[in-house]
Protein backbone atom coordinates (compact mmCIF):
# COMPACT_ATOMS: atom_id res chain seq x y z
CA UNK A 1 0.00 0.00 0.00
CA UNK A 2 1.60 3.44 -0.81
CA UNK A 3 2.27 6.59 1.77
CA UNK A 4 -0.65 8.94 2.08
CA UNK A 5 -0.43 11.13 -1.03
CA UNK A 6 2.24 14.32 -0.92
CA UNK A 7 0.78 18.10 -0.78
CA UNK A 8 2.39 21.55 -0.88
CA UNK A 9 1.15 25.21 -0.82
CA UNK A 10 1.57 27.52 -2.73
CA UNK A 11 4.59 29.43 -0.87
CA UNK A 12 6.06 26.18 -0.36
CA UNK A 13 7.48 26.72 -3.89
CA UNK A 14 10.85 28.41 -3.40
CA UNK A 15 11.53 28.25 -7.28
CA UNK A 16 11.02 32.28 -8.28
CA UNK A 17 13.62 33.64 -5.54
CA UNK A 18 16.22 31.95 -7.74
CA UNK A 19 18.00 33.84 -9.67
CA UNK A 20 18.82 31.33 -12.95
CA UNK A 21 21.81 31.32 -15.08
CA UNK A 22 22.65 28.80 -17.56
CA UNK A 23 26.31 27.76 -19.61
CA UNK A 24 24.67 27.43 -22.93
CA UNK A 25 22.71 29.85 -25.07
CA UNK A 26 19.39 29.98 -24.15
CA UNK A 27 16.51 30.99 -26.59
CA UNK A 28 15.48 34.57 -26.57
CA UNK A 29 12.09 33.54 -27.12
CA UNK A 30 11.76 31.55 -23.49
CA UNK A 31 14.22 33.42 -21.12
CA UNK A 32 15.60 32.26 -17.94
CA UNK A 33 13.52 33.58 -15.84
CA UNK A 34 10.79 31.41 -17.40
CA UNK A 35 12.22 28.22 -15.93
CA UNK A 36 10.62 29.14 -12.12
CA UNK A 37 8.20 31.29 -13.05
CA UNK A 38 4.58 29.78 -11.85
CA UNK A 39 2.34 33.12 -12.40
CA UNK A 40 -0.66 32.64 -14.77
CA UNK A 41 0.33 34.88 -17.52
CA UNK A 42 3.74 32.67 -17.96
CA UNK A 43 2.73 29.09 -17.06
CA UNK A 44 2.78 27.32 -20.11
CA UNK A 45 6.28 29.48 -21.25
CA UNK A 46 9.17 27.30 -20.27
CA UNK A 47 13.25 28.49 -20.26
CA UNK A 48 14.34 26.76 -23.54
CA UNK A 49 17.56 26.34 -24.51
CA UNK A 50 18.82 27.02 -28.01
CA UNK A 51 20.20 22.96 -28.01
CA UNK A 52 19.27 19.52 -27.46
CA UNK A 53 21.65 19.55 -24.29
CA UNK A 54 22.47 21.72 -21.37
CA UNK A 55 22.04 23.05 -18.01
CA UNK A 56 19.77 25.37 -15.57
CA UNK A 57 22.07 26.30 -12.57
CA UNK A 58 19.95 28.13 -10.38
CA UNK A 59 21.22 30.64 -6.78
CA UNK A 60 18.31 30.37 -4.36
CA UNK A 61 21.12 33.88 -2.26
CA UNK A 62 20.66 32.32 0.96
CA UNK A 63 20.99 28.74 1.81
CA UNK A 64 17.62 27.24 2.34
CA UNK A 65 15.96 24.19 3.28
CA UNK A 66 14.86 22.36 0.00
CA UNK A 67 12.71 18.86 0.88
CA UNK A 68 11.48 17.88 -3.33
CA UNK A 69 11.38 19.50 -6.83
CA UNK A 70 8.47 19.02 -9.47
CA UNK A 71 10.71 19.07 -12.99
CA UNK A 72 8.57 19.66 -16.14
CA UNK A 73 10.20 19.23 -18.91
CA UNK A 74 9.99 18.19 -22.52
CA UNK A 75 12.88 15.49 -22.17
CA UNK A 76 12.79 12.16 -24.04
CA UNK A 77 12.09 8.44 -22.39
CA UNK A 78 15.62 7.74 -20.71
CA UNK A 79 17.19 10.35 -21.55
CA UNK A 80 20.61 11.34 -19.09
CA UNK A 81 19.35 14.08 -16.75
CA UNK A 82 20.73 14.97 -12.98
CA UNK A 83 18.75 17.33 -10.36
CA UNK A 84 21.45 18.25 -8.03
CA UNK A 85 22.14 20.86 -5.42
CA UNK A 86 25.33 22.18 -4.01
CA UNK A 87 27.17 25.25 -1.43
CA UNK A 88 28.62 26.86 -4.16
CA UNK A 89 28.23 27.50 -7.82
CA UNK A 90 30.98 24.75 -8.68
CA UNK A 91 29.48 21.65 -10.32
CA UNK A 92 32.81 20.12 -11.81
CA UNK A 93 33.67 17.61 -8.38
CA UNK A 94 31.03 15.77 -6.71
CA UNK A 95 27.68 17.70 -5.86
CA UNK A 96 26.46 17.53 -2.57
CA UNK A 97 22.95 16.73 -3.66
CA UNK A 98 23.19 14.41 -7.05
CA UNK A 99 20.01 12.49 -8.09
CA UNK A 100 19.82 10.85 -11.50
CA UNK A 101 16.57 11.23 -13.04
CA UNK A 102 14.29 8.57 -14.28
CA UNK A 103 12.43 10.13 -17.26
CA UNK A 104 9.38 8.15 -18.02
CA UNK A 105 7.67 7.30 -21.56
CA UNK A 106 5.10 9.95 -22.83
CA UNK A 107 1.39 9.43 -22.25
CA UNK A 108 -0.48 7.73 -24.82
CA UNK A 109 -2.14 10.97 -25.87
CA UNK A 110 1.82 12.40 -26.32
CA UNK A 111 2.00 14.41 -22.72
CA UNK A 112 5.12 14.63 -21.09
CA UNK A 113 5.24 13.17 -17.41
CA UNK A 114 6.32 15.71 -14.80
CA UNK A 115 8.78 14.41 -12.34
CA UNK A 116 8.24 14.67 -8.80
CA UNK A 117 12.14 14.11 -6.65
CA UNK A 118 11.57 13.90 -3.21
CA UNK A 119 14.83 14.89 -1.85
CA UNK A 120 14.86 13.92 1.86
CA UNK A 121 16.22 10.22 1.57
CA UNK A 122 19.03 11.54 -0.79
CA UNK A 123 22.63 11.59 0.58
CA UNK A 124 23.54 15.10 1.02
CA UNK A 125 20.40 16.41 2.18
CA UNK A 126 19.76 18.05 5.50
CA UNK A 127 16.81 19.88 7.06
CA UNK A 128 19.47 23.71 6.51
CA UNK A 129 19.80 23.07 3.18
CA UNK A 130 21.89 24.65 0.20
CA UNK A 131 21.85 27.46 -1.90
CA UNK A 132 22.86 26.62 -4.98
CA UNK A 133 20.54 23.37 -7.32
CA UNK A 134 21.09 22.31 -11.06
CA UNK A 135 19.45 20.74 -13.51
CA UNK A 136 21.53 19.20 -15.92
CA UNK A 137 21.01 17.24 -19.15
CA UNK A 138 23.88 15.15 -19.92
CA UNK A 139 22.02 13.24 -22.80
CA UNK A 140 20.74 14.37 -26.41
CA UNK A 141 17.14 15.37 -26.77
CA UNK A 142 15.31 15.13 -29.88
CA UNK A 143 14.19 18.30 -29.66
CA UNK A 144 16.21 21.79 -27.80
CA UNK A 145 15.43 21.07 -24.21
CA UNK A 146 12.57 23.15 -22.46
CA UNK A 147 12.27 23.24 -18.46
CA UNK A 148 10.23 24.64 -15.62
CA UNK A 149 11.00 23.79 -12.13
CA UNK A 150 9.55 24.14 -8.65
CA UNK A 151 11.73 23.83 -4.95
CA UNK A 152 9.52 22.56 -2.14
CA UNK A 153 10.30 23.77 0.71
CA UNK A 154 8.40 21.48 2.78
CA UNK A 155 6.20 18.26 1.40
CA UNK A 156 3.40 17.74 3.70
CA UNK A 157 1.35 14.29 4.57
CA UNK A 158 -1.68 14.01 6.28
CA UNK A 159 -1.91 11.19 8.76
CA UNK A 160 -5.18 9.74 7.35
CA UNK A 161 -5.49 10.02 3.40
CA UNK A 162 -7.31 10.91 0.76
CA UNK A 163 -6.49 8.17 -1.20
CA UNK A 164 -7.32 5.28 0.89
CA UNK A 165 -9.55 2.61 -1.17
CA UNK A 166 -11.75 2.84 -2.81
CA UNK A 167 -9.25 5.43 -3.58
CA UNK A 168 -9.70 9.25 -5.46
CA UNK A 169 -12.09 9.68 -8.77
CA UNK A 170 -9.45 10.71 -10.93
CA UNK A 171 -11.55 12.55 -14.06
CA UNK A 172 -9.94 12.26 -17.60
CA UNK A 173 -10.63 15.20 -20.01
CA UNK A 174 -9.49 15.31 -23.49
CA UNK A 175 -11.00 18.93 -25.12
CA UNK A 176 -11.53 19.20 -28.61
CA UNK A 177 -14.00 21.01 -31.12
CA UNK A 178 -16.35 19.16 -33.20
CA UNK A 179 -18.25 20.47 -35.56
CA UNK A 180 -20.46 19.92 -39.14
CA UNK A 181 -19.85 21.02 -42.20
CA UNK A 182 -23.22 22.55 -44.10
CA UNK A 183 -23.41 19.38 -45.98
CA UNK A 184 -23.62 17.55 -42.66
CA UNK A 185 -20.14 15.82 -42.32
CA UNK A 186 -18.95 15.96 -39.18
CA UNK A 187 -14.91 17.70 -38.22
CA UNK A 188 -13.22 17.23 -35.09
CA UNK A 189 -10.04 18.28 -34.43
CA UNK A 190 -8.01 17.73 -31.11
CA UNK A 191 -6.75 21.42 -29.20
CA UNK A 192 -4.37 19.21 -27.68
CA UNK A 193 -6.09 20.15 -23.83
CA UNK A 194 -6.27 16.56 -21.66
CA UNK A 195 -6.29 18.55 -17.86
CA UNK A 196 -7.01 15.63 -15.12
CA UNK A 197 -9.23 15.89 -11.87
CA UNK A 198 -8.50 14.64 -8.39
CA UNK A 199 -11.33 13.90 -6.55
CA UNK A 200 -10.92 12.58 -3.14
CA UNK A 201 -13.33 11.70 0.45
CA UNK A 202 -11.66 10.70 3.83
CA UNK A 203 -12.64 10.73 7.09
CA UNK A 204 -9.88 13.46 8.81
CA UNK A 205 -8.98 13.78 12.30
CA UNK A 206 -9.32 16.91 13.88
CA UNK A 207 -5.65 17.68 13.16
CA UNK A 208 -5.67 16.58 9.56
CA UNK A 209 -8.72 18.72 8.97
CA UNK A 210 -6.76 21.79 10.26
CA UNK A 211 -4.19 20.79 7.57
CA UNK A 212 -6.40 21.08 5.05
CA UNK A 213 -8.30 24.34 5.58
CA UNK A 214 -4.97 25.90 5.71
CA UNK A 215 -4.22 24.49 2.71
CA UNK A 216 -7.15 26.12 1.34
CA UNK A 217 -6.84 28.86 2.72
CA UNK A 218 -3.27 29.92 1.72
CA UNK A 219 -4.11 29.19 -1.66
CA UNK A 220 -6.29 31.57 -1.56
CA UNK A 221 -9.33 29.54 -2.64
CA UNK A 222 -8.94 28.49 -6.55
CA UNK A 223 -5.79 31.05 -7.20
CA UNK A 224 -2.68 29.39 -5.46
CA UNK A 225 -1.23 26.89 -7.87
CA UNK A 226 0.79 23.54 -6.08
CA UNK A 227 1.96 20.60 -6.25
CA UNK A 228 0.77 17.49 -5.38
CA UNK A 229 2.07 13.35 -5.80
CA UNK A 230 -1.60 11.32 -5.54
CA UNK A 231 0.65 8.30 -5.06
CA UNK A 232 4.19 8.38 -3.17
CA UNK A 233 5.21 4.71 -5.14
CA UNK A 234 5.37 6.78 -8.75
CA UNK A 235 7.10 10.19 -9.41
CA UNK A 236 3.97 11.42 -11.41
CA UNK A 237 3.74 14.88 -10.47
CA UNK A 238 0.65 16.98 -10.78
CA UNK A 239 0.46 20.83 -10.73
CA UNK A 240 -3.09 21.68 -9.38
CA UNK A 241 -5.37 24.42 -7.67
CA UNK A 242 -8.34 23.66 -6.32
CA UNK A 243 -11.07 23.07 -8.31
CA UNK A 244 -13.87 25.93 -9.51
CA UNK A 245 -16.75 23.50 -9.67
CA UNK A 246 -18.17 24.00 -6.35
CA UNK A 247 -15.63 26.62 -4.72
CA UNK A 248 -18.04 29.16 -5.16
CA UNK A 249 -20.86 27.71 -3.42
CA UNK A 250 -18.88 25.43 -0.86
CA UNK A 251 -15.30 27.09 -1.23
CA UNK A 252 -14.19 23.67 -2.29
CA UNK A 253 -13.43 21.96 0.87
CA UNK A 254 -16.95 20.39 1.89
CA UNK A 255 -17.44 19.40 5.99
CA UNK A 256 -20.48 17.05 6.18
CA UNK A 257 -22.32 17.42 9.27
CA UNK A 258 -22.27 14.11 10.98
CA UNK A 259 -24.38 14.92 14.03
CA UNK A 260 -22.16 17.52 15.70
CA UNK A 261 -19.27 16.92 12.95
CA UNK A 262 -16.96 15.90 15.91
CA UNK A 263 -17.85 11.90 16.45
CA UNK A 264 -15.20 9.95 17.32
CA UNK A 265 -14.70 8.44 13.62
CA UNK A 266 -14.02 12.31 13.08
CA UNK A 267 -14.56 15.03 9.67
CA UNK A 268 -16.34 13.76 6.65
CA UNK A 269 -14.16 15.74 4.02
CA UNK A 270 -14.10 16.46 0.22
CA UNK A 271 -11.71 18.34 -1.74
CA UNK A 272 -11.60 18.53 -5.43
CA UNK A 273 -8.09 19.28 -7.38
CA UNK A 274 -8.21 20.55 -10.79
CA UNK A 275 -4.88 19.84 -12.84
CA UNK A 276 -4.08 23.31 -14.66
CA UNK A 277 -1.31 22.36 -16.88
CA UNK A 278 -2.66 19.56 -19.12
CA UNK A 279 -0.30 17.33 -19.18
CA UNK A 280 2.21 19.66 -21.22
CA UNK A 281 4.13 20.94 -22.61
CA UNK A 282 5.04 20.09 -25.91
CA UNK A 283 7.68 22.47 -26.35
CA UNK A 284 8.72 21.51 -29.75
Amino acid sequence: MPENFYFTRPQDNIAPISVVSSGVAINPGYPLACAVDMSYANLAKPSKLLGTSGDWIGDLGLIRRVDGAVIWHNFDEGLAVHFQMHSSNSWGGTPTIDVPLVIPERRVDGYTQKIFVDLRGEPGYNLTGLRWWRVNVAGVNSAPVGLKIMLLSRIRQLERDFLLEPGPVNVENQFNVLMTTDAGHPWAYDLTSAPRQLRGDAVLLESDWVQVRDWFRAAAGQVGIFAVLPNPDNTDAWITRFSTGSIAQDPGIQVVSMGNAKKENGLNVSIILDEITAGDPEWF
